[in-house]
C-alpha cells in the first residue's frame, strides 16, 4: 500500500551531465496498478489520466522529417492466433524500447520480452520491428533511448509547469509520460 504522504517529486537522471533519463518519481500515485487510477480523487473531483502515447516513436520519426504513425507498436507482428493484440502490442513496445536502450545489437530477448510465449524467436522480433519501422531503424542499438527520455521528461516538466502557473494552479500528478488531473480540465 502506498504512502499517501509520499507527495515530492524528485527527477532521476542516467549521467552527471543530466542529458538522459531525467523522469519525476517519488510520487505516491506512481505505485498504485493502474486499473486503480480511474478511482482517484483531486480536490474531490473525479481524474482522467491523458496519455502520450507513442512518444519516443513520434519524436524519432518527427526528427527524421516524417509523419510520425498513429500507432508505432499495433501491425507489427499482425495478428497470432491465440494471442490478443494487446498483448502482442505490449511485448512490440517492450522490445522496441529495448531496442533503443541497448547500445549494441542484442542477440537475446531482453528482460521481460517473451519471444517464445507468442511462438517467435527473439531475432524474428526485432526483424520484425526494424522492417516495419526502416525510416528509423538507425536509431535501434544506438543507446538514443536514455537521451528520448530526457526529451520526454522535459516536455513531461513543461506540462507541470504549465498546469501550476496557471490562475487556479491546477493539480497534476506525473506518470512518465502520461498525467493524472480533475477530468474537466
Amino acid at each position: 500500500l502506498p504512502i499517501l504522504n509520499q507527495r515530492n517529486l524528485y527527477r532521476v537522471f542516467n549521467d552527471p551531465a543530466l542529458k538522459t533519463g531525467g523522469r519525476f518519481y517519488g510520487g505516491w500515485w506512481q505505485n498504485i496498478p493502474k486499473s486503480l487510477r480511474r478511482y482517484l480523487v483531486i480536490d474531490g473531483k473525479r481524474t482522467i489520466e491523458l496519455d502520450y502515447a507513442n512518444q519516443h516513436p513520434t519524436i524519432l520519426y518527427l526528427k527524421e522529417g516524417l509523419e510520425p504513425l498513429i500507432d508505432g507498436y499495433s501491425g507489427v507482428l499482425g495478428p497470432i492466433e491465440g494471442h490478443t493484440d494487446d498483448a502482442i502490442r505490449s511485448m512490440v513496445k517492450a522490445a522496441f524500447n529495448a531496442m533503443l536502450n541497448a547500445d549494441h545489437r542484442l542477440t537475446q530477448a531482453p528482460k521481460g520480452v517473451e519471444p517464445a510465449r507468442i511462438g517467435l524467436k527473439w531475432r524474428e522480433i526485432s526483424d520484425a520491428i526494424e522492417a516495419f519501422h526502416h525510416p528509423i531503424a538507425k536509431h535501434f542499438y544506438t543507446g538514443i533511448g536514455l537521451r528520448l527520455q530526457r526529451m520526454d521528461s522535459d516536455i513531461a516538466e513543461q506540462v507541470l509547469l504549465t498546469f501550476a502557473k496557471h490562475e487556479d494552479r491546477i493539480p497534476i500528478l506525473p506518470l512518465h509520460d502520461s498525467f493524472i488531473l480533475h477530468w474537466g480540465y
